[in-house]
């Protein structure tokens, strides 16, 4: 105030915008089936970052490949390709999901007759090479006993591994694998 006088200003303060999206996982793949949980960061217009991934309005651009909930959880409906999209504030983002066909597991030999004590090998194969490897659990079923690793172990880009089994109790086993 000066001698009486004094002069005033509105001030509305606004909350800070989205200003940009960044998704993760990026260029994801996944097998029929699987479920991939995507996240999404803001980066806001004063500089800050908040997890905008409860916020955000999840999409995918083929629905027949995959779906996406409102959560950012895509379950893998088919083989092909889609984009799975975050929008929030205006702005969105996206990224590549490829999604694969289940493999299929063989054991080979198909059967076996075994006495107590004697071992065998099986080879497992896998009818697609995962660039991560893939790791197969083994177990049994069935009236009789087999000792065998708890899991088979394909190499990154190998198709097949072996692995011995050995008898150790009578009966019909099945090893599913």
């Amino acid at each position: 105030s000066l001698s009486g006088s004094s002069a005033s200003a509105n001030v509305t303060v606004t909350p800070p915008e989205v200003q940009a999206l960044e998704l993760s996982p990026l260029d994801a793949s996944a097998f029929v089936g699987d479920s991939v949980q995507y996240s999404s960061r803001a980066t806001l217009t004063d500089g800050s970052t908040r997890d905008e991934t409860a916020r955000a309005t999840w999409g995918s651009s083929f629905e027949g490949v995959a779906r996406i909930n409102s959560s950012g959880t895509a379950q893998a409906l088919a083989s092909g390709s889609t984009h799975i999209s975050a929008s929030s504030g205006g702005v969105s983002a996206s990224t590549p999901l490829s999604v694969l066909p289940t493999p299929t597991l063989s054991l080979a030999p198909a059967s076996s007759n075994l006495a107590v004590g004697a071992t065998q090998a099986f080879t497992l194969t896998s009818s697609t090479a995962e660039a991560d490897g893939l790791v197969i659990t083994l177990s049994t079923t069935g009236t009789g006993s087999l000792t065998l690793p708890a899991s088979v172990n394909l190499v990154a880009g190998q198709t097949s591994a072996s692995c011995s089994v050995t008898a150790s109790g009578p009966g019909s086993v099945v090893l599913p694998a």
